[in-house]
């Protein structure tokens, strides 16, 4: 390898132009896969597809093909919602909005069962509760919740505030 070889700006401009390349052989081999499977293309399906530079969108739409029935099937897959929703920039952003969302029912839960199982609870537990986060720990809680015999066992398992 030379000197020029080693340079970060080289070796930043040979990552760009094979990841152009791997862009444009996945787009061709998706383009002829489509024609081959549902005959000539409308131009503006073929506009749209060379549109796309995401690699996984790609691949996405590639294994998607194997599944459509009909053009019209495959296009659904183009659609602003469904191309958005496979990004990774979307999988990231929503990832944490799941999770709190899981971590919100398993406290609603556990609480709910505690209630029907202990009465009314004090707010040392329902505070404890809803600031646990992890949801390893609520599962354990879960478990916990079934095998206390009053409510002061459960507080005993309960993570240290």
């Amino acid at each position: 390898m030379n000197l020029l070889q080693q340079t970060p700006l080289f070796q930043e401009l040979t990552r760009d132009i094979v990841l152009q390349t791997e862009q444009r052989v996945r787009l061709d081999f998706v383009l002829r896969q489509l024609e081959h499977k549902f005959g000539p293309l409308p131009e503006d399906l073929t506009t749209t597809l060379q549109e796309i530079t995401d690699l996984s969108t790609l691949d996405r739409l590639g294994l998607a093909l194997l599944d459509a029935a009909d053009l019209e099937t495959f296009k659904e897959q183009l659609s602003p919602r469904n191309m958005l929703r496979h990004t990774p920039l979307f999988q990231e952003l929503t990832q944490d909005i799941v999770l709190e969302a899981m971590q919100r029912d398993k406290v609603q839960t556990l609480l709910r069962q505690l209630e029907r199982k202990f009465g009314p609870l004090p707010e040392d537990i329902t505070t404890a509760l809803q600031a646990s986060t992890d949801l390893g720990t609520l599962d354990r809680l879960g478990l916990a919740l079934l095998d206390a015999p009053d409510l002061d066992a459960f507080r005993q398992q309960l993570p240290p505030a």
